[in-house]
């Protein structure tokens, strides 16, 4: 199935989702230059979040694991794929806002996720962090 995908989709994506047991497949083609679009990627974990969020996050995850709740730890992805999708994955259409598929852009604002290139000065200073910042 995998090299299938790649023969038909010169940039084709394969999310896995093993705790759902389910694989996400996105069609990634390149169009005509003079196709219009104005899409980006702006993947929504990789959005700045208020500190105190990611802290409790990483604490109620933590405490998870030392109560030995797998069935709960499997269980968050699911919560979070529902907003994802509705969301396009933190693709957008017009650089702000998701309309629907397909996203049209060129491929340095669709490939990579610039989420972290347009930090605002006022969420610095709210005290927001990345998911990997310690």
């Amino acid at each position: 199935m995998v090299a299938v995908w790649g023969r038909h989709h010169e940039f084709g994506d394969i999310s896995w989702l093993p705790a759902q047991g389910k694989v996400v497949l996105r069609k990634d083609d390149r169009v005509n230059v003079s196709t219009p679009g104005d899409g980006a990627n702006n993947f929504l974990a990789f959005r700045p979040k208020p500190a105190a969020e990611i802290i409790h996050g990483r604490e109620e995850e933590d405490r998870l694991k030392d109560e030995g709740s797998d069935d709960a730890i499997c269980q968050a992805p699911r919560v979070q794929s529902p907003v994802f999708k509705e969301e396009g994955f933190g693709f957008t259409n017009d650089g702000e806002s998701f309309t629907g598929y397909p996203v049209v852009g060129y491929q340095h604002r669709i490939q990579a996720s610039d989420a972290c290139q347009d930090v605002l000065e006022e969420e610095e200073e709210h005290d927001c962090l990345y998911l990997w910042d310690p």
